[in-house]
């Protein structure tokens, strides 16, 4: 008895892929992206190959400079649209801010330790709630992985 293969259709995506480029000035690095992006068998046409489409509402910008620098950001041109240098943005969990001085991750982090910190007294009372055994255990296995994600950068 033959058996027959019916073809299978799966839709995939790809999310957190980073283009990176250098050059002295944001123009020509602009540039660059732009061709990373546009030319052939770069992103749009893989996005197409693997039918993935390309969510432009979702890319982000970033000018990495030094602090002190008056370097000026300027927009970069696709072809769907212009994206507009962000000052911050969200990677793989980690916020890289464009000084990359690291603040905007640092205050995350003490907002989501604050969050954990608050949910855990709720649930910890002497006439009702969890023993400080278990307390501890929720703490140290949950709460602090979560608060001290990406910490190290």
């Amino acid at each position: 008895m033959t058996r027959q293969l019916t073809p299978v259709r799966v839709n995939t995506y790809v999310d957190d892929t980073p283009l990176i480029a250098t050059a002295e000035h944001f123009e020509e690095v602009h540039i660059k992206l732009a061709n990373m992006m546009t030319r052939e068998g770069g992103v749009t046409d893989w996005s197409k190959t693997h039918n993935s489409l390309l969510e432009y509402s979702k890319l982000a910008l970033i000018d990495f400079m030094h602090r002190n620098s008056s370097k000026e950001r300027t927009q970069l041109q696709l072809l769907q649209q212009q994206l507009e240098p962000s000052i911050s943005t969200k990677y793989l969990g980690v916020i890289l801010d464009q000084n990359l001085n690291w603040k905007a991750q640092q205050a995350h982090a003490v907002k989501k330790g604050m969050k954990w910190v608050t949910q855990i007294r709720r649930i910890v009372r002497p006439s009702w709630g969890i023993t400080p055994k278990y307390t501890r255990c929720l703490y140290t296995c949950v709460a602090l992985p979560r608060i001290l994600y990406a910490a190290d950068v």
